[in-house]
């Protein structure tokens, strides 16, 4: 997903229509890649963002409120320095190349009026920013390029600015569409997609594969066995596309939302595989494409953030509750020092001090049995020692049972806070998984940073077939509100039997509930837990009166009786449907 050089071309008349004769008068450098310079025009002040990152370099209009650093960066103070309160003359886009040139009318150091210019390169991993003076010497570059990097081109300060080297391909705009077709046509048995692509500049391969499409659809041709409709057809489709005006298109996917492509035409290439939106201009198809992905990238590193600090807490407590195991494992023998000592106090009269064993006759079991003694106790203090043994053996046996079991609940919460993570899709959802865990103890809240207050989200709301709501927690405190506080004695809650999964409630007196509702509300419970892939999940049904909290319980965490059990299977096409 870059910019091609036939959108950079509608982009720069865009931009002309926009900013042509807006003096500078903000210049920002928020990342070391990145600047944004605002412009007090006769329409109003607008900003321009300038992108020479190697994954998202861009040119557009923004209104997005970018942080900026403490300290401005060398190159940020050298453009404040000769372009605030310059006057933008001219925007040039050359030659279908993905390059865009600013012309500035400013001041010099001794007062008289020259021209700067700023080159914007849009070529992915070489991208850059570079400002020159009037006759086109380099002042500067946000990157430097030496020898070392390049040896066919360098960007450095003095040296004399060139373009990048042309693509040896035929300029669209300039060519006639009949030359264009043959240059096409002349390149065998190569794929049609590719011969675009090989033979005109200024074309993306979604492009190239739009163009394609219109022509072949999905086959897989090659251009030597084009048919004579189809090589009509193929010049039709290009003449419309270079004489008609462009349309800024999106393409998103259809379940994430995150941008997959766009260009300067309508795309039906993917059919049913995505959803296209047209936008009103170029810079809001450029800011919507790479700040959502970006939003998305960000929403996918919190939330790896906190699969981290889960993953962590669920190993740590699993070896916590082995070593527990392998501990009351050894409290078994707790018995066999019991006997022991009622063996070695009932003896006492033949023991004497000194021996390191003894052989006994077993009252318990029968035969003799030989039982170890310490030479430096009395027998009496070895029966107390093993009865020392025994309760220790006892007490221990009682706690790490109660530790045991506190560990495996705490794992069937962790286990819920996975299971309500894999169903977080927007950053405030995160954000609140996060927060349950800082009041849990799993993460240590951030030292003075200031704690921003949002409002808690509210659950899912579905409405059956027979218009009775339906709500659904989101999350383990969204579920013990919902549970707990908002339903009434007499409403249906509905859980995933033994599996994590968010607290359903149908929000109406048992007695009014149809049974179409009950099994909707069922399959809305199975659709959002972690069994949602399986073919059948158990769903408990009962009253809210018989779901209780356990003191000190986790969030989300409850017990219930008198519950019925319904087999249903997943189905997030219903859910989809029923939500309100």
């Amino acid at each position: 997903m870059a910019l091609d050089g036939m959108m950079m071309h509608y982009l720069s008349f865009e931009l002309r229509d926009a900013l042509i004769g807006g003096k500078v008068d903000k210049i920002n450098q928020p990342q070391k890649d990145m600047l944004v310079i605002g412009f007090r025009t006769d329409s109003g002040n607008k900003k321009l963002l300038l992108s020479a990152s190697a994954v998202s370099a861009r040119v557009n209009l923004t209104n997005e409120q970018i942080e900026n650093p403490s300290v401005p960066p060398m190159f940020c103070m050298l453009l404040r320095k000769h372009l605030m309160s310059a006057r933008l003359t001219d925007i040039v886009s050359p030659d279908c190349e993905r390059v865009m040139i600013f012309t500035f009318e400013c001041r010099n150091e001794f007062g008289d009026m020259t021209e700067r210019r700023l080159a914007v390169e849009i070529m992915g991993k070489h991208s850059n920013i570079v400002l020159t003076d009037d006759k086109n010497v380099i002042t500067d570059a946000v990157k430097r390029i030496d020898f070392t990097t390049s040896k066919a081109r360098q960007i450095l300060p003095g040296l004399r600015y060139e373009l990048p080297p042309a693509q040896d391909k035929l300029d669209p705009l300039n060519t006639p569409v009949d030359a264009i077709v043959s240059a096409i046509l002349s390149c065998g048995d190569m794929p049609l997609d590719k011969a675009i692509l090989q033979s005109l500049r200024g074309f993306s391969p979604v492009v190239c594969r739009e163009i394609s499409y219109s022509v072949i659809k999905n086959r897989d041709t090659s251009v030597s066995l084009l048919s004579e409709d189809e090589k009509i057809k193929l010049k039709v489709v290009l003449s419309r596309l270079l004489s008609e005006p462009p349309v800024p298109c999106l393409a998103l996917d259809p379940k994430s939302k995150r941008p997959i492509e766009f260009a300067f035409m309508q795309l039906h290439q993917y059919e049913n595989g995505a959803v296209t939106r047209d936008l009103p201009s170029f810079s809001e198809l450029i800011e919507t494409a790479f700040m959502e992905r970006a939003k998305l990238d960000m929403q996918k590193r919190r939330q790896d953030d906190v699969l981290k600090i889960l993953i962590n807490a669920s190993a740590r407590i699993s070896r916590k509750s082995a070593a527990q195991k392998a501990e009351l494992e050894a409290c078994r023998e707790k018995d066999k020092f019991k006997k022991y000592g009622d063996l070695i106090s009932a003896n006492i009269w033949r023991l004497s001090k000194g021996a390191s064993s003894c052989t006994l006759d077993d009252y318990f079991d029968g035969g003799e049995i030989t039982i170890p003694l310490d030479v430096m106790l009395t027998p009496s203090q070895n029966a107390q020692r093993y009865y020392k043994k025994y309760r220790k053996a006892d007490t221990a046996e009682k706690i790490l049972t109660a530790q045991i079991a506190d560990c495996e609940n705490e794992l069937k919460y962790i286990d819920s806070v996975f299971d309500e993570l894999s169903r977080a899709d927007t950053a405030a959802q995160i954000n609140e998984v996060r927060s349950e865990l800082v009041s849990q103890g799993y993460v240590r809240p951030q030292s003075g940073a200031k704690q921003q207050k949002t409002p808690p989200s509210q659950p899912m709301k579905f409405v059956s077939d027979d218009g009775l709501p339906i709500l659904c927690g989101r999350n383990n405190v969204q579920n013990d509100t919902l549970t707990l506080k908002t339903a009434r004695n007499g409403y249906i809650w509905l859980h995933s039997k033994d599996i994590p999964g968010s607290h359903t409630v149908i929000m109406a007196e048992a007695d009014v509930v149809p049974d179409r509702t009950l099994l909707q509300a069922a399959i809305i419970a199975a659709t959002y837990c972690k069994a949602s892939e399986a073919e059948k999940v158990p769903v408990d049904y009962t009253l809210i009166k018989h779901v209780k909290k356990p003191s000190g319980a986790k969030p989300g965490m409850v017990i219930y009786t008198d519950q019925k059990t319904l087999f249903v299977s997943p189905d997030k096409d219903l859910a989809e449907r029923l939500k309100a």
